[in-house]
């Protein structure tokens, strides 16, 4: 585990430093804050009804209540019960200083990252809604997805491993969900 743990820190750093230049300064920052893709959610929201008509409240429904218990779990189950120190935090007490942007807020604990289970899980989901009629809703949202769990760990806040449970608990819960709902819509 102590190995692990390791690398986990290495590639944080790797990451965190290496890349590290204003132009993706910026745009990590741009990418992390919700509201940013707020043009996003309104033309998948409007997809979606458009495409599910009747049903799409169901839809809707899920989807907030996906990512309410997403951020329930990740919160409450794991940050709560592991209490892994953000890379952020000086009670991570890393062995180098920890390059963190002014926009990424750095609270306590980090494990698992709620940016990357909440946009896994709305990604994967809205992929399985759309699998059948085009693949390029799951590529298109795993990279979407991807891209926010990286600006995490660029922005410093949270460690790979902290992005990757995160990407495993949204991911998990979106195939729950969609199985649930798939035959009332179908």
């Amino acid at each position: 585990m102590e190995t692990i743990i390791q690398w986990d820190k290495d590639l944080f750093h790797f990451i965190n430093h290496n890349f590290a230049n204003e132009t993706l300064d910026a745009v990590m920052c741009f990418v992390s804050q919700r509201w940013s893709w707020l043009a996003l959610y309104t033309i998948v929201v409007g997809v979606i009804i458009y495409v599910f008509r009747k049903k799409s409240w169901i839809i809707l429904l899920s989807v907030g209540i996906l990512v309410a218990t997403t951020d329930l779990i990740s919160y409450r189950v794991f940050k709560k019960q592991v209490e892994r120190y953000r890379p952020c935090r000086k009670e991570a007490m890393l062995e180098f200083e920890v390059r963190q942007l002014p926009c990424a807020t750095c609270s306590e604990y980090g494990f698992v990252s709620s940016h990357a289970a909440n946009s896994f899980a709305i990604a994967v989901f809205v992929g399985l809604l759309f699998y059948k009629k085009s693949k390029w809703w799951i590529a298109g949202g795993l990279l979407w997805a991807f891209v926010i769990s990286i600006s995490r760990v660029y922005l410093g806040v949270h460690y790979p491993l902290d992005v990757l449970g995160g990407a495993i608990l949204g991911t998990s819960l979106a195939f729950l969900f969609y199985k649930i709902i798939r035959l009332k819509i179908e």
